[in-house]
C-alpha cells in the first residue's frame, strides 16, 4: 500500500524493493555483506519469522506515542525547506538503496543528534537543529548515512520495541524491573553490534575515514573543539585507559551504544579491509595490505567485547 504525506505518494516497500534490486548502482544488495555479520545473522533470523505484520503495527503505535509531537512539529526536509540538507538525503538513500523517509529538522531533540524511526513501510528520520548548525556537509552526510543504515537493515522496529521495554518494567513491581534486563541485555548487546553496521553505512554515504570519525567526535565532545583533538592519540589512550578499567568497563553492558573510541577503531579497520573495497568496487591499493574478512572480523569482535 503506497503512503501518501504532504500530497506526496511514496511507494510501497514491494515496490521500491523491487525497483532497488533492478538499481545495480546502489548497495541495498550487498547491505547484508558490509553489515557486522552478529547483526546481519540476527536481521535474517527476525526476516524468517511469521510475527512480522504484528510486531509493525506494535512499532507504528510506539512511533506516535514517542516520537509524534517531534515528526509532527518539525520542519520537514524537502525541496523548499533545507534543501542542502534534502540533497544529503536522497544521495543517502540513493547510495544505500533506500526509499527516502519524511524527514524533519527539530528543536525538541537535544544536542547533536539525528534519529530513526518507525517501520520500513513508514520510516522517519529527525536530525536535531544544533546538528545542521556545527556539522559540516560532510559530516552531516555520514550522520544522516548512519541512521539511513539503520534503515536499510531494517533495525527500527526492534530498537524501537528494545526501548521501550525498561517503561513496561514500572508495571510489574519487583520482578518487573528483573525480567526487563533479562531481556533487554541480549537485544542492548545486538543493538551495539548493529551500531557498527550503521557507522560502515555512513561511511560508505561520506567516502572519507576522516570525516566520519570527526562526526562521531563532535557527538561525543559536543561544543569542543574537534581540530584540536589528535584523532589517533585519542583512540588509542581511550581504549588503553579502558582496558585498565575493567569493572568500570562493564557498565558498557547497560549501553546500546559502543563507546566512542571504539567505533572509531572500528571503522578504521572496516576502512582498511578487503570488505570495504569489495562493497565500493574501489581499485585495490598495491602498496597497502588490507585485511581479510576473518581478520577485520576478530578485531572488531576483541574490540567490542566488553571483558
Amino acid at each position: 500500500m503506497n503512503l501518501v504525506y504532504n500530497s506526496n505518494v511514496y511507494p510501497s516497500l514491494a515496490e521500491f524493493i523491487q525497483k532497488e534490486q533492478e538499481n545495480g548502482n546502489s548497495l541495498y544488495g550487498k547491505r547484508l555483506e558490509f553489515a557486522h555479520e552478529v547483526d546481519s545473522a540476527v536481521i535474517q533470523a527476525l526476516e524468517a519469522t511469521q510475527i512480522q505484520g504484528a510486531i509493525n503495527r506494535l512499532a507504528d503505535l510506539l512511533v506516535s506515542f514517542q516520537s509524534g509531537t517531534e515528526i509532527s512539529s518539525g520542519i520537514v526536509i524537502d525541496g523548499n525547506n533545507f534543501p542542502e540538507i534534502n540533497e544529503i538525503l536522497r544521495h543517502c538513500c540513493k547510495t544505500l538503496g533506500i526509499r527516502i523517509p519524511h524527514a524533519v529538522v527539530s528543536a525538541r531533540m537535544p544536542g547533536i543528534n539525528a534519529y530513526a524511526s518507525g517501520t520500513v513501510d513508514t520510516p522517519y528520520l529527525l536530525i536535531s537543529d544544533l546538528a545542521t548548525h556545527l556539522l559540516t556537509r560532510e559530516e552531516l552526510t555520514f550522520i544522516i548515512g548512519h541512521e539511513c543504515g539503520h534503515l536499510a537493515m531494517e533495525h527500527l522496529v526492534y530498537h524501537l520495541i528494545g526501548n521501550s521495554l525498561s517503561q513496561l518494567s514500572q508495571f510489574v513491581p519487583v520482578l518487573g524491573p528483573i525480567l526487563i534486563q533479562m531481556v533487554s541485555l541480549p537485544l542492548k548487546t545486538w543493538s551495539r553490534y548493529s551500531e557498527i553496521t550503521a557507522d560502515r553505512a555512513g561511511f560508505l554515504c561520506c567516502g572519507d575515514l576522516r570525516t566520519a570519525q570527526r562526526a562521531l567526535m563532535k557527538l561525543e565532545s559536543a561544543f569542543a573543539n574537534i581540530s584540536d583533538v589528535d584523532l589517533d592519540t585519542y583512540i588509542e589512550q581511550s581504549l588503553e585507559s579502558l582496558e585498565n578499567m575493567k569493572l568500570g568497563a562493564m557498565k558498557e553492558y547497560l549501553l546500546d551504544h559502543p563507546v566512542t573510541p571504539k567505533r572509531l577503531k572500528a571503522l578504521q579497520y572496516f576502512s582498511q579491509s578487503e570488505m570495504y573495497y569489495r562493497v565500493t568496487e574501489k581499485e585495490t591499493p598495491a602498496n597497502i595490505s588490507l585485511l581479510p574478512d576473518g581478520t577485520l572480523k576478530e578485531r572488531v569482535n576483541n574490540l567490542l567485547k566488553v571483558l
